[in-house]
């Protein structure tokens, strides 16, 4: 979880949930 945008939002949350690591 090395991600660099914002994962205050309510996208990357879910993102994360989701398990879409791959996002750039």
């Amino acid at each position: 979880m090395a991600h660099t945008y914002d994962l205050t939002t309510d996208i990357g949350k879910v993102r994360l949930l989701i398990g879409d690591t791959d996002i750039t």
